[in-house]
């Protein structure tokens, strides 16, 4: 309208009620393409009658209705919500293969995860291997800690398991914590107590039982140093195998709802082996012992350093104990049954993430989806490497009496029970990497650009850009990043000597030690003077 009035000379003010230049009427909208919106004008039949109100404020009648064209209305209008719910309590459970879109996904085929998972419900998936919350160190003096305290760390404790009140199960993952943590001692280069060198590193990571390789620079070697916020994601996720473990096979109800008399659940899948079963149950044994001499220290004053004692023999019994059941775990041989393990249903679980969550979604209604292989093949990378570390933590301990005999016991293990041609649980955790690292190199990005059939223009997510724009864009691009540096940080100066960066020496390594590029003894002649340019 504001363009078409100017072309006859005419303007709004003009518009009076005895000479109307325009008049109203009602349109129809529709989309012709992304972005852009079109409409036509809709004549109204002056014979039809129209209710009394229709939309309120919109100005539009409405049809009346009969009393049976009314009824219908209203039972189509139930029939379609009622078909929605009944889609959400579907997509609530893992389908079978051939009714999803996992028949379509060769990496969910190879792996056999939808087979696992048929029938389950994701609510229920996610709160299996939730970490509860963590509690104050009351717990260990008697178990009577508050649920409602908060969280060690911003994902370690997932929601579905906020309000668990298994308190034994709890104060057996802060001890297995501990034990983490004493393991990584053995490894870190910091720790006076480090007992890892080159030569058990690439023993450790020999994974394909190649022993000729193994002296050459490039063999693979296990990488003991990890970041505080990697160990806390990683050791998180061996301790959710942990949690797994507890409520799925060691409790009596087995934590899945079964949906029929044939319904089959991880528990009646995975096999546990009788090391296993003896691994908990010292583990349980070992919990009960260290609240004695919890009780004991409160109760005894005269002897406190002996209670003490006491209390510190016990917990590194149930420490103990604790390693020995992720020993238990790790060396099992499933054969062609994978899901026999413990440690592979796990596995299959983590293969399932929260998708996007609408407003109606709440803790009984969560929607998930399958994870990208690449994102999945990092949580594969995290169990590996805690993995590791447990086995090195086990050897270890078993020859604390005879270092020297540390390598020769690591080599038995490793070619028994972890690498990729062994039929054990980490066995086919290897060959699953290996594939995934394969299958996300050749999976399509979900937002891909596209190109315009004559190659000048490229369109993504709904932005267009030409050729001829790009070195405008660089250029722009270039003016900002040179207008903050000299006119914002520099205060305007131009005498400052410019920094050729390739004559920089930088070592990414040494950023973790407190070092940079600014205190490398290499870069002082560059550098001199630079610390204090700006106030000269």
């Amino acid at each position: 309208m504001h363009d078409h009035m100017p072309v006859h000379g005419r303007k709004a003010s003009e518009h009076t009620n005895a000479m109307p230049l325009w008049r109203a009427c009602k349109l129809q909208t529709y989309f012709t393409a992304k972005g852009l919106i079109d409409y036509f004008l809709v004549e109204e039949d002056p014979s039809l009658p129209t209710t009394g109100g229709a939309l309120a404020g919109s100005g539009l009648a409405m049809a009346s209705t009969s009393q049976e064209e009314g009824k219908l209305f209203e039972d189509l209008k139930a029939d379609i919500i009622q078909a929605s719910r009944d889609l959400d309590k579907e997509a609530e459970i893992v389908q079978d293969v051939e009714a999803s879109r996992a028949d379509r996904v060769p990496w969910l085929v190879h792996t056999g995860f939808p087979t696992h998972l048929q029938g389950l419900r994701d609510t229920e998936i996610m709160s299996s291997y939730a970490l509860p919350r963590s509690v104050d160190d009351d717990d260990d003096a008697g178990g009577d800690g508050d649920d409602d305290d908060d969280d060690d760390d911003g994902e370690g404790e997932e929601e579905g398991g906020a309000g668990d009140t298994d308190i034994d199960l709890r104060r057996i993952l802060a001890a297995a914590e501990s034990t983490l943590r004493d393991a990584y001692k053995l490894c870190s280069d910091k720790s006076p107590d480090r007992k890892m060198t080159q030569q058990r590193a690439k023993r450790l990571s020999n994974f394909r039982s190649d022993d000729s390789h193994m002296s050459s620079a490039k063999a693979s070697k296990f990488r003991s140093f990890k970041n505080e916020s990697s160990l806390t994601s990683y050791f998180r996720i061996t301790k959710q195998l942990l949690a797994y473990y507890y409520r799925v096979v060691y409790r009596d109800d087995g934590h899945f709802t079964r949906e029929g008399e044939n319904h089959v659940v991880p528990r009646d899948i995975i096999e546990t082996t009788p090391l296993q079963r003896q691994a908990m149950e010292d583990v349980i044994s070992a919990l009960r012992r260290r609240d004695k001499a919890v009780k004991g220290a409160s109760s005894c004053d005269k002897k406190e350093g002996i209670a003490n004692r006491d209390y510190d023999k016990r917990d590194a019994e149930l420490k103990h104990t604790i390693r020995k059941f992720y020993i238990s775990l790790i060396c099992q041989t499933v054969g062609s049954r994978p899901f026999r393990s413990a440690i592979l249903s796990f596995c299959a679980m983590l293969s399932r993430k929260k998708a996007l969550t609408r407003r109606v979604d709440n803790e009984q209604h969560k929607r998930c989806t399958w994870r990208e292989p690449g994102n999945f093949n990092s949580n594969l990378s995290a169990l590996t490497w805690t993995a590791q570390l447990i086995l090195f933590d086990f050897v270890c301990f078993q020859k604390q009496d005879d270092e020297d005999g540390i390598p020769d016991l690591l080599d038995q293990m490793c070619k028994k029970y972890f690498q990729q041609m062994a039929e054990t649980p980490f066995g086919h955790v290897l060959q699953w990497r290996l594939y995934l690292f394969a299958a996300s190199r050749t999976s399509l990005t979900k937002h891909q650009a596209r190109w315009s059939l004559d190659g000048e223009t490229v369109d993504y997510m709904g932005t267009k850009l030409h050729m001829e724009q790009v070195t405008q864009l660089v250029e722009s691009e270039f003016r900002q990043a040179h207008l903050l540096l000299y006119d914002k940080l520099l205060f305007g100066m131009r005498d400052v000597a410019l920094i050729e960066a390739w004559r920089l020496h930088d070592d990414l390594d040494v950023d973790d030690y407190g070092a940079s590029w600014l205190t490398d003894e290499r870069n002082r002649e560059i550098l001199a003077g630079m610390h204090d340019a700006l106030l000269r």
